[in-house]
């Protein structure tokens, strides 16, 4: 067991991680411990507590240096001193200080990985370049294997500071193997760099596409009367994280001008997160409490899916867009967005329907199509199922992930 390799995935995550944590976990759950010892270094153990089987797993809780409010001082010093220094220290300007707390955060983390003996890290990153930091600690370690993939667009900080983009350049070229869950992602690489040319694989995110679940008119109508929902009316679904680059607002906006055309349905929401209360505002803004329901964090949506007629997904920026390929896997129908990775996803007019952004009028006459025409919208639901099983297969995605480690 000595022999063992040690890999470590590395993530900086909200809650239980959303689209990357299930690609992970999935991963994880094929990855042989007897090969390999695990390490996960994460900023949150509710992601870590949400993993199924822990066997094995070493959980590395790296919240305290995740957070730009991690503290280079600490407030109770008691020493003249230190208190003249921490005086002196906060009149510094921000971009110095943070360059200071990001060389401090280099260094812990290399630290880390030395004292944990990493052969292989591979970095599970949310956004790029606020994984920079981790990237060149990683680099001074010496770890062999350095992977990264990104899971969204990249997008550049911190301008003001030409240091910034030095350092994010070069922990670019860092890593031994770059991966992208989209070419979009892959493209927008070069915001961080301009003269980036380094190959980048493309492995999808996956979905297991499971055996489709037949549910009567019956239960359809039990499902319905639950949620307060009259058995004869079209559910449009969303199921995202409430946050407000993914615009749920502004779909409330479209429901409110499609209930004036297509009085005859309702909108479910499932998800949780900071716009919350902002959608509550847009709901009741428009006096939408009995034609909206907000379901909140759902484990199982399966019946959910069951009772829904067309999916909305209304994001200004993706790097995928998964919950866009589950709801393709249970044969709904998808109006989007046409933004990148998104538009890598679904097939216009083949799988669904691509918007031009944030062109409000053509999302709400595409939505109004799909409710009234519902040969159209099954015809669309069954390819979609078929292009999700065909090229977004989760087994691809964790044998191309598997073979990264080789």
């Amino acid at each position: 067991m000595e022999d063992r390799k040690k890999i470590a995935f590395y993530l900086e995550i909200g809650n239980q991680g959303g689209g990357v944590g299930n690609c992970l976990k999935a991963i994880l759950d094929k990855l042989n411990c007897e090969d390999f010892k695990v390490y996960i270094y994460c900023n949150n153990k509710m992601f870590f507590d949400s993993i199924d089987n822990k066997k094995g797993l070493i959980f590395r809780n790296i919240a305290a240096i995740a957070s730009l409010e991690w503290k280079m001082f600490n407030d109770n010093a008691k020493s003249l001193l230190l208190r003249m220094v921490q005086i002196l220290w906060n009149k510094l300007p921000v971009n110095f200080r943070y360059l200071l707390y990001m060389i401090k955060k280099i260094f812990v983390l290399r630290n880390i990985y030395i004292n944990d003996s990493i052969d292989i890290i591979h970095f599970q990153a949310g956004g790029f370049p606020k994984f920079c930091c981790a990237l060149i600690g990683a680099k001074l370690a010496g770890i062999s294997k350095i992977i990264l993939t990104i899971h969204h667009p990249a997008k550049y900080r911190n301008k003001s500071l030409m240091v910034f983009r030095v350092m994010n350049r070069y922990a670019l070229k860092v890593p031994h193997r770059i991966v992208a869950v989209s070419k979009s992602n892959a493209e927008s690489l070069k915001e961080v760099d301009s003269k980036f040319n380094r190959q980048v694989q493309i492995i999808y995110n996956g979905i297991k596409v499971r055996d489709e679940i037949k549910i009567d008119q019956e239960q359809k109508k039990k499902i319905k009367e639950s949620l307060g929902i009259n058995q004869f009316v079209k559910v449009i679904l969303i199921v995202t994280r409430l946050v407000p680059h993914k615009q749920v607002s502004i779909f409330v906006e479209i429901f409110k001008e499609i209930l004036d055309s297509y009085p005859e349905c309702y909108l479910c929401i499932v998800g949780e997160g900071d716009d919350s209360e902002n959608i509550i505002k847009t709901i009741r803004r428009f006096s939408l409490d009995e034609k909206v329901k907000m379901l909140g964090r759902m484990e199982n949506i399966d019946e959910i899916y069951a009772i829904s007629d067309v999916f909305a997904f209304t994001s200004r920026e993706e790097g995928f867009g998964l919950v866009i390929a589950e709801a393709m896997a249970h044969s709904i129908p998808v109006v989007a967005f046409d933004i990148g990775g998104v538009n890598e996803v679904i097939e216009s007019n083949k799988t669904g329907y691509l918007v031009p952004l944030n062109e409000k009028e053509e999302f709400k006459t595409r939505l109004i199509d799909l409710l009234i025409d519902e040969h159209k919208a099954r015809e669309l639901g069954k390819n979609g199922r078929k292009r999700i099983r065909d090229l977004f297969n989760i087994d691809t995605m964790i044998f191309k992930n598997l073979e990264l480690y080789k």
